[in-house]
């Protein structure tokens, strides 16, 4: 990937760029109130198409999956969100103490069974 995101590569971005461009604004347009969404989708699909040539819409299951997972992510950076973070020895409790668990594993599940290579859910 190193050698498509190159500043001598920009250039031949430029036509994936302007056809996204032309989708948000249109997007943009039809729902202003999902602005936050349409910039999201706008980055990722011009990420996709050049890493990988495929377009990425709104309403895509991928896209959404790729959202929840990186707000999953996001969500679990601020510092002192998880006492467990600043006192390990909180993880020896038994598991059945350890109130922060369930969502850790949920959150888990989620991005693990997303398969990055196929675009798709795997089937565990």
């Amino acid at each position: 990937m190193h050698q498509l995101l190159t500043a001598a590569q920009a250039d031949t971005y430029r036509p994936f760029q302007d056809l996204e461009s032309k989708k948000l604004i249109y997007d943009l347009m039809r729902s202003p109130e999902k602005f936050y969404l349409h910039n999201r989708r706008y980055s990722n699909s011009v990420i996709m198409s050049v890493v990988f040539g495929r377009r990425t819409m709104t309403e895509d299951a991928d896209v959404e999956a790729l959202f929840r997972t990186i707000d999953l992510f996001i969500g679990n950076q601020i510092p002192g969100k998880w006492i467990v973070d600043g006192y390990p020895q909180l993880a020896k409790l038994p598991k059945w103490l350890q109130w922060w668990r369930p969502y850790g594993e949920q959150c888990f599940n989620e991005t693990i069974s997303y398969d990055p290579f196929t675009f798709g859910w795997m089937v565990c």
